[in-house]
């Protein structure tokens, strides 16, 4: 049903041209596709941690999430949309993308130092620190 829902709006709104379905994407060509995106859009009803939103901003790609899950915790500097609202999806899609070359550089770079902060050392620590305490 989402997804009839999706290819109706995407009709709707004439943006077949605008939007390439790829299937499976290897990590090279993601890396590709983060680095040459408008923008990356993850909407999410439930998000386990939101890896594609870090990796996107590690690649200088604006991200738009979801205002749910643990999208709002991980997306830090990103344009934020109800995911329940069409519309208001596609507007914040197109924030992103009609950005002025000054905002969308702001953006991108408060991105890279938000997506500084995460490393597999930090978690690495982090999780034993969680079994540690879990254990004592």
């Amino acid at each position: 049903v989402e997804t009839q829902e999706i290819n109706r709006l995407i009709a709707e709104l004439n943006l077949e041209p605008y939007i390439i379905r790829t299937g499976y994407v290897g990590d090279r060509e993601l890396m590709v596709f983060y680095t040459l995106a408008g923008c990356l859009v993850q909407l999410s009803h439930y998000e386990g941690f939101g890896l594609p939103v870090l990796e996107a901003m590690k690649c200088g790609c604006p991200v738009v999430v979801s205002d749910t899950s643990s999208l709002t915790e991980i997306s830090g500097p990103s344009v934020r949309v109800q995911l329940e609202n069409a519309r208001g999806v596609i507007s914040g899609i197109l924030k992103v993308l009609d950005m002025s070359d000054v905002k969308r550089r702001q953006l991108v770079d408060q991105g890279y130092a938000w997506v500084s902060q995460f490393t597999w050392q930090k978690t690495a620590k982090e999780t034993v620190q969680s079994y540690e305490r879990t254990l004592l």
